[in-house]
């Protein structure tokens, strides 16, 4: 940074220093003074497309969205084929929830550079958010064709697989990350879920707990522990678990109410009632959901479940 700033104190026009600041400033996360870097860049010569990018870029960290989206288009009207500003441009609209803009980019992109395993899997990702499932898969597909032992590329085709409940090819999947990335926590649960829809129910929990020692302080992984030891009949485990995610996140809405079923189906009315009503008050999703729980099927005809759920 120091020799940057000697470079401008000699020649405060000098773009290529200007924009030298502006990216190690950009790596430094220190996006406001990197965007006042790249204004000067911008102020010496507006016409050049990577500064307008980079602009953009410097935006989507400040989370100024729809200005990063404005500065990515002026990249774009200099030179309509600029890869990383098309990029970015997919980028912006998919954080914006505009994932139809996001794919038309994608495509223009794919036009340009059709072998890039990483658009192929982006372009998967807007295309999951779009519910085109189908599609998302053939995008991870190719993808994965192109470098097939990218984990996150087979994590992402082991969701879409789960989504579209082909859960054998997705075990298949999660397995090749579990082997290239060994001590990722998320495809052991991912994993461990898999496992619970093809109703192996042991050998879920035994990889919900190997997730568990990777990642101790994940409230909802300690909450899926809760659901498989409630499957296995193992009750007053699960209630340990539910616990357990609670203590860790006292406002997750799910662990109230599987807790509540869990106490339900031990015969505990008080405990049961109380953690539906918490569940209730963080979650008005649950109130309609019990009426209909077959684990709730004891206080269907209690009154005060009746009144806490009507």
């Amino acid at each position: 940074m120091e020799a940057f700033n000697k470079a401008l104190l000699i020649d405060s026009g000098s773009i290529g220093a200007w924009s030298n600041k502006t990216n190690v400033l950009s790596k430094l996360n220190r996006y406001e003074e990197a965007l006042e870097a790249i204004d000067k860049a911008l102020e010496i010569n507006p016409t050049l497309a990577g500064s307008w990018s980079n602009k953009g870029n410097i935006l989507f960290g400040l989370q100024k969205y729809n200005e990063a989206l404005e500065a990515i288009e002026k990249a774009l009207d200099i030179d309509p084929d600029f890869a990383e500003a098309l990029s970015n441009k997919g980028n912006i609209l998919s954080k914006l929830n505009r994932n139809d803009e996001a794919l038309k980019a994608i495509d223009k992109l794919l036009n340009i550079n059709p072998d890039s395993s990483e658009v192929w899997n982006f372009r998967g990702n807007v295309l999951y958010c779009l519910n085109r499932y189908d599609e998302a898969l053939e995008a991870y597909d190719k993808a994965a064709d192109i470098k097939p032992d990218i984990p996150e590329i087979l994590f992402n085709k082991s969701g879409i697989l789960f989504r579209l409940s082909r859960y054998n090819e997705a075990l298949e999947a999660i397995e090749k990350v579990i082997n290239i990335e060994p001590d990722f926590a998320d495809s052991w649960f991912s994993k461990s879920s898999i496992l619970f829809k093809l109703n192996r129910d042991n050998e879920s929990l035994e990889t919900i707990i190997k997730a568990l020692e990777l990642e101790p302080n994940v409230a909802i992984m300690w909450n899926f522990k809760g659901i498989i030891l409630s499957r296995l009949k193992r009750y007053y485990e699960a209630l340990g678990s539910y616990n357990k995610a609670l203590d860790i996140d006292p406002n997750l809405a799910v662990a109230w109410y599987d807790s509540s079923c869990n106490y339900c189906l031990i015969d505990k009315k008080e405990e049961a009632l109380f953690n539906l009503k918490r569940a209730i008050e963080l979650d008005g999703y649950y109130k309609g959901n019990a009426k209909t729980d077959k684990d709730f099927e004891k206080l269907w005809a209690d009154n005060e479940f009746k009144k806490l759920v009507e």
